[in-house]
């Protein structure tokens, strides 16, 4: 019985391995077709192309993708997407130190500091230059009124 479905499934493999490559590339495409149309300025059909590659990305690939969406987000101003996707990623290996800047500093500008705080400290794992995201971190917590990570950027910062 086993060998049976082990030679069903192989067969299913060779049948249509063209169809699922197709569908692990087809995650890339929608991502690189996000970033074009972010760089051409049409930021809104560009968050619905990283959607739709966050829907078919395959796990490891996912934080990439659910990135993208919420950089997208939080530059058309929809804080809501932007931080439900973002949040559960906080700490992530695959999310760049970049990625967690511009948040920072999205949430910063939609009046959001202590969600800046929070994505200001993301960023500093990575960071070539940590002295500023101390220095962005400071000016957040003073914002967010959270007075002892402001002393501990503060300090670090060695102010």
């Amino acid at each position: 019985m086993m060998r049976t479905l082990l030679l069903f499934l192989f067969s299913c493999g060779l049948a249509f391995g063209e169809d699922v490559r197709d569908l692990v590339n087809a995650w890339k495409l929608k991502y690189n077709e996000a970033l074009e149309l972010s760089r051409s300025g049409r930021t809104l059909a560009a968050l619905d192309a990283a959607m739709a590659a966050a829907e078919l990305a395959p796990t490891p690939d996912k934080p990439q993708a659910q990135a993208l969406v919420a950089t997208l987000a939080a530059e058309l101003g929809d804080y809501d997407l932007a931080f439900a996707t973002i949040d559960p990623l906080l700490g992530h290996p695959a999310v760049g130190w970049q990625t967690w800047w511009n948040l920072a500093i999205s949430a910063r500008d939609g009046g959001y500091p202590e969600r800046g705080v929070r994505y200001a400290q993301a960023a500093l794992v990575g960071m070539p230059k940590p002295e500023e995201g101390h220095s962005l971190i400071l000016s957040m917590a003073v914002s967010a009124r959270q007075l002892d990570v402001a002393l501990e950027a503060e300090k670090k910062l060695g102010k």
